[in-house]
């Protein structure tokens, strides 16, 4: 998902579906994680409408994929 899919005024989050990525289903985000949303984006901004991710990786290389 990208920063695009994030809704904070309406706390919605747009979620695409796997294989080709044309379904999606808005889902409605509780205040909290709407909350933690936005201290995420104070450690890694975005601009508005940006179709960068909107989580990612903050340590890869540690990651265990095998």
């Amino acid at each position: 998902m990208s920063a695009r899919d994030c809704d904070p005024v309406n706390k919605t989050l747009r979620i695409w579906g796997k294989g080709r990525g044309i379904k999606s289903e808005v889902v409605d985000l509780g205040a909290v994680t709407v909350q933690a949303i936005a201290d995420w984006l104070e450690v890694k901004p975005i601009r508005a409408g940006e179709t960068d991710p909107l989580f990612t990786a903050l340590d890869f290389p540690n990651w265990d994929i095998g």
